[in-house]
């Protein structure tokens, strides 16, 4: 098995930002969002190319770190929503490939 990471700087307009991520046949190993200010509370979501929610975390403050497992075929979509404040969050995907 490989293991392969994604990182990326995204920043929220009006309290929410998406991006499509590139993930082929693989598991996410490690979730990792954090914001720039460390008392921003916001919240993540994952949905998968059929718009099924495969991740859903509310009322993070400052930072999501999640160990996980989740099997995705393809491309899913990040949204952070409802964030206090409008500034750049840096993510890290780290995925072992099947």
């Amino acid at each position: 098995m490989i293991n392969r990471s994604y990182t990326s700087t995204i920043s929220a307009v009006a309290g929410t930002v998406s991006e499509t991520i590139y993930g082929n046949h693989s598991a996410i190993n490690q979730i990792r969002v954090k914001a720039t200010t460390g008392t921003n509370v916001f919240d993540v979501k994952l949905t998968d190319r059929n718009s099924i929610v495969i991740f859903e975390q509310k009322d993070i403050y400052a930072e999501l770190a999640e160990i996980t497992d989740l099997v995705i075929d393809g491309s899913f979509t990040l949204t952070i929503s409802n964030s206090d404040v409008d500034e750049a969050f840096t993510t890290l995907f780290v995925f072992k490939e099947l």
